[in-house]
């Protein structure tokens, strides 16, 4: 299974357009965001990401099934111990077709020749069930 989160095409990526700069695989032009609530209101520790992965960057797929150990319960402690949770197969693997996930993922919007144009970059997979044979 392959995730784009950032197209790029040498000097005339989206990003270049946006910033005037190229970037190079494994760096980020985009700043690191972090979620708009305020200490005051939440007591959560708030978990950074940054606005979209390089293009060559390997999306984590976390097992988040029960028989994994770390049964997934969108809780604040789950999504606090996230990259703690054990990778699906050991990381690096497809998954089976018609599994059932769970995407995190941050939005971004950039100028295009014909609008605004609204991307959906993927941070991580959870993986919560897969089928049976």
């Amino acid at each position: 299974m392959s995730f784009t989160t950032c197209k790029e095409s040498g000097t005339s990526s989206a990003v270049q357009q946006m910033t005037g700069t190229i970037r190079t695989p494994g760096t980020s032009v985009l700043t690191t965001v972090t979620s708009p609530l305020s200490p005051a209101k939440s007591n959560r520790n708030l978990i950074p990401y940054p606005a979209s992965k390089g293009f060559h960057e390997q999306i984590p797929i976390y097992d988040g099934r029960a028989r994994s150990g770390h049964h997934f319960m969108f809780s604040d402690e789950n999504f606090q111990s996230l990259t703690q949770m054990p990778l699906y197969r050991g990381g690096g693997v497809d998954l089976p077709f018609q599994s059932l996930v769970a995407v995190g993922y941050t939005l971004g919007c950039y100028a295009g020749t014909n609008g605004p144009i609204l991307s959906s970059n993927i941070q991580f997979v959870i993986l919560l069930g897969v089928p049976t044979s």
